[in-house]
């Protein structure tokens, strides 16, 4: 019985080592993610790009509606693109065919 309990106890300090370690390593984590996400940049944001990917069936049966989402996604990037502002002409669209 008295082993039993020193097992018991052995147990909780073995579970409680592991979530200080797993609480440490998300906490580190979070930080570096952080860190990562606030790195300065010398670019301006007018010579940076945004690659948005559009994912449209272009062949078989479903190609009128695939085409049509196509064609609708590059007159918005379009007009976007050709907006009178700072972040005019940033950002451009990937089809994979």
């Amino acid at each position: 019985m008295v082993r039993r309990f020193k097992l018991q106890k052995e147990v909780k300090k073995v579970k409680k080592v592991l979530i200080s370690v797993f609480v440490l390593v998300m906490a580190f984590s979070l930080l570096g993610a952080t860190l990562a996400g606030c790195s300065s940049s010398t670019k301006n944001l007018s010579e940076q790009s945004i690659t948005i990917g559009v994912d449209t069936p272009l062949t078989g049966g479903a190609s009128p509606w695939g085409l049509s989402e196509m064609h609708g996604v590059s007159l918005a990037v379009e007009d976007f693109n050709n907006a009178d502002s700072d972040t005019a002409g940033i950002i451009e669209v990937f089809n994979r065919q």
